[in-house]
């Protein structure tokens, strides 16, 4: 990338890249640790034409093994993130023009409660 000038890395992280949750402490020091690095290489790497980005995905994913634990816990449909709708955001970012790269973009469906849990 380096060499061409060009290209993109995207992270993904959670809601625990932002703030730590009560029993979830060695999840959110990776996810806090990765916004970091996406943080740390965006600035390193920009200049040279590299677009880093860290995408949070703040909700369950609509695959099958999630959509039957969900459904088995009453979990509404529209509370699943639909996967090629998360795909879509990732392609826009990888496809954005140098004058506007995004670097953190926060995914949640809309029934999701933003910072429910401060």
């Amino acid at each position: 990338m380096k060499y061409r000038g060009e290209g993109c890395i995207l992270f993904t992280g959670a809601t625990g890249s932002l703030r730590a949750s009560s029993g979830l402490s060695s999840f959110s020091v990776g996810k806090f640790g990765l916004r970091a690095l996406a943080q740390s290489l965006a600035r390193e790497f920009s200049p040279q034409g590299i677009h880093v980005a860290h995408i949070i995905i703040d909700g369950a994913v609509d695959i099958p093994i999630i959509r039957k634990y969900a459904t088995a816990m009453g979990t509404p449909e529209n509370r699943l993130m639909n996967p090629d709708e998360i795909a879509k955001q990732y392609w826009n970012i990888y496809q954005q023009h140098p004058t506007v790269w995004t670097h953190e973009l926060d995914l949640r469906p809309h029934t999701e409660p933003i910072f429910s849990k401060l």
